[in-house]
């Protein structure tokens, strides 16, 4: 394995057998032993984030314990303790979507139980707004991956037309806690209890749909079905709110530049 981690790091891994974890999407790099996580990525603003939000969260819903942070050479390590458990993407889970369906439902709804008065940790559309143009103006987004199907309009053929068709169709918020890239990788379940959420980098207060679009959208993924499909239907219908399907679309929409 080629891999440099810090000399003030390497005790965490001395003498312990390591692998690398290579699920998920996030650009990182992931090295775990049977008790530790150190997960290894360009430095950047959800680097920042992640640190923030696992010591928030602390003892308020389940998340790794943060044990020590390091940037190096723009390159930002950050040593977890890992959580025992399986990501929802995977058997028994996913065999059952009905039951899936209902763990999904209530692992998002905890996380709308914090209190965000005292939360220091931002992640609505403005402040994804900002960082998008970000990323556009400094050519960091990997255009040729964006999916424009999602907004059934023909006329948006760049990545500057949908920031302006994102900047102009915002909805108002309803804001509570929450993950910001709610996917099935990241939860992680043992015999039916919620064990903890993992990759925190965009999480933060939010409109509530920000991740029940991004679940949503998972689950269609994952279950190899259309978004509309009853399943999904039923999903939607476990948080008994009204189902906001431009909100779903636009926080899917809105995940393109990320």
């Amino acid at each position: 394995m080629d891999l440099h981690i810090p000399i003030s790091l390497q005790p965490f891994i001395n003498q312990k057998t390591i692998s690398e974890n290579t699920t998920g999407m996030t650009g990182a790099r992931i090295i775990e032993s049977d008790d530790i996580i150190i997960k290894i990525e360009q430095y950047h603003h959800e680097s920042k984030r992640e640190i923030e939000t696992l010591r928030f969260l602390q003892e308020k819903v389940p998340v790794p314990t943060l044990i020590d942070y390091l940037v190096e050479n723009n390159t930002s390590y950050i040593v977890m303790s890992k959580l025992r458990g399986k990501m929802a993407f995977e058997k028994p889970y996913i065999s059952n979507p009905d039951a899936l369906i209902k763990h999904l439902a209530e692992a998002i709804k905890r996380l709308w139980t914090i209190d965000i008065k005292s939360c220091p940790i931002q992640n609505r559309i403005q402040d994804k707004l900002i960082y998008a143009k970000h990323l556009i103006d400094t050519n960091q987004i990997h255009r040729e991956e964006i999916d424009y199907s999602w907004l059934k309009n023909d006329n948006i053929k760049s990545v500057e037309e949908l920031y302006e068709w994102l900047l102009v169709n915002q909805p108002e918020e309803d804001l509570v806690f929450t993950h910001g890239d709610f996917c099935l990788p990241n939860v992680l379940f043992t015999e039916n209890q919620l064990v903890g959420y993992i990759d925190l980098g965009r999480a933060g207060v939010a409109d509530r749909y920000q991740d029940i679009a991004l679940c949503a959208r998972s689950l269609s993924y994952n279950l190899s079905v259309k978004l509309n499909d009853q399943i999904i239907m039923k999903f939607l219908q476990e948080f008994k709110i009204p189902i906001k399907w431009d909100k779903i679309m636009y926080y899917i929409i809105l995940d393109e530049l990320f």
